[in-house]
């Protein structure tokens, strides 16, 4: 019983870390292959200074995403992608919280 409510405690703890994105720009660029095909992304000017993924700073040179007519920058392609798989109120929560 007990290797199981370890087995089930790190299994819930590797799904959280990875639903929360990436911590830093670096560990990020790594995943751009991720979320090379990021949909309905274009470049601009993001209305916000945060990842609402990560937390991290908005990279320009990363594909921006339109929602709700703002324009939403990442600070990488994977967590774009992350955030493009998002439901609009999940999408919606995310960057309230950022």
């Amino acid at each position: 019983m007990r290797s199981m409510n370890r087995a089930l405690a790190l299994g819930l703890t590797l799904a959280a870390l990875s639903l929360t994105g990436c911590k830093n720009n670096e560990a990020c660029r790594d995943c751009n292959d991720e979320g090379a095909n990021a949909p309905a992304a274009t470049m601009g000017a993001a209305s916000n200074t945060t990842c609402p993924i990560s937390g991290e700073p908005v990279s320009a040179d990363i594909k921006t995403v339109s929602f709700q007519g703002k324009t939403v920058g990442f600070c990488c392609n994977g967590c774009a992608a992350k955030f493009n798989a998002l439901t609009d109120e999940q999408k919606a929560a995310k960057l309230a919280s950022k």
